[in-house]
């Protein structure tokens, strides 16, 4: 588990690619000083949202692997050597939550509409992939790139069109501040807003005279 508040900003230093498809891996190896000299073999770390083993580490680098369906449903499959990469280590027992409760397993991916300029803050405007969708809320939680953000508000078909305050601190120190109108960015949707729409999606019809009429009996 993780909170959705970034610990530092890394940047890709290698990948190896092998197999294709299903059988795809990436050997990623992520430069992160201060990072990578308090970690150890096994570490759970989520890299852009997406949470992630380390296998391997020196005093300045780490290594994880991503497979196949990572590959497929995050932005994992196209980074690149030379890419920013929000880092954060698991949340450990006892540790003040700030954020909102980040499992690191990405959703979806979607896609960046534009920026907005407000009087002391930035808007960020995403469109979610209509399944996504259905599970925000307004003034709910989201992870964006593992960054956890509040809803601030909820247009387009479907709702699939949302705005994301953020405030000048979280602009400079993730990689927020290198996306443009485009970008592919992963997505986390909030775990208990999930559970509550599929709760509310497996509840049956209410019982009213109507349907009993229909039912004989009238």
């Amino acid at each position: 588990m993780f909170t959705g508040l970034i610990e530092t900003v890394g940047n890709i230093k290698s990948i190896r690619q092998s197999g294709s498809g299903p059988n795809a891996k990436r050997t990623i190896t992520v430069e992160a000083p201060s990072f990578s000299a308090e970690l150890a073999l096994g570490d759970s770390i989520a890299i852009a949202g997406a949470c992630l083993t380390a296998v391997s580490f020196t005093k300045r680098t780490f290594t994880v692997e991503a497979l196949g369906d990572t590959l497929v449903k995050t932005t994992l499959g196209t980074l690149r050597a030379g890419t920013a990469v929000n880092l954060e280590r698991a949340l450990k027992a006892g540790d003040r939550l700030d954020g909102h409760l980040v499992q690191g397993h990405v959703n979806g991916m979607a896609q960046v509409l534009l920026w907005e300029q407000g009087a002391h803050h930035r808007f960020l405007h995403v469109r979610l992939p209509a399944a996504l969708a259905a599970s925000v809320i307004p003034e709910g939680s989201i992870a964006i790139d593992g960054i956890s953000l509040t809803i601030a508000g909820i247009s387009g078909v479907n709702g699939a069109d949302i705005r994301l305050s953020i405030i000048p601190h979280t602009y400079a120190k993730t990689t927020l501040r290198n996306l443009r109108p485009g970008s592919i960015v992963n997505i986390e949707t909030d775990a208990l807003s999930r559970q509550s729409v599929q709760s509310t999606a497996n509840r049956r019809p209410a019982l009213t005279l109507e349907k009993l009429a229909a039912w004989g009996y009238a």
